[in-house]
């Protein structure tokens, strides 16, 4: 994993209001958009803390998504995810009081990119509704825990 804080370091900021958990998805990552999203991230106010690449294998994808299993639109979302390379990223908001998984979720958009929003990621960046181009945790408990799914480290801080 290549992290912009020490493994320690990352430990202490995991459930804090302005920390929050992202994945650039395939078709993005394919078409070379990262540095894009990224910057549009950055702009926005998030750096970020920890990152890395992977070709996610489907027990991974299903781990994610366990609570979902057996839901009849899953098996899109689970061959979108493995069809190639993901980012994912630990990023904190600059404003300490921000809540980073609300902000994040409003900047990344409709899950279905053509309902999105102009100038939302997923609009940008997204293919389809099963590849909408990024995942944003939808609460600090999902951040604790697709943190420790996609990048190893440990649920509690």
């Amino acid at each position: 994993m290549e992290a912009y804080l020490p493994l320690k370091d990352l430990r202490t900021v995991l459930g804090n209001k302005n920390v929050t958990f992202g994945i650039i998805k395939p078709y993005p990552v394919a078409r070379g958009y990262i540095g894009k999203i990224i910057a549009r991230l950055e702009n926005d106010g998030f750096r970020i803390l920890a990152i890395r690449t992977l070709e996610p294998s489907r027990k991974i994808v299903e781990l994610h998504y366990q609570e979902h299993l057996g839901k009849g639109w899953l098996e899109g979302v689970i061959s979108a995810l493995c069809a190639g390379h993901v980012v994912p990223m630990i990023l904190e908001h600059a404003d300490s009081d921000m809540d980073a998984v609300e902000r994040l979720r409003e900047i990344t958009g409709d899950k279905d990119p053509e309902l999105a929003e102009e100038g939302t990621i997923r609009k940008e960046y997204g293919c389809d509704i099963d590849d909408n181009g990024f995942h944003a945790s939808d609460s600090q408990k999902a951040v604790m825990r697709e943190s420790a799914i996609w990048l190893g480290l440990p649920e509690a801080a």
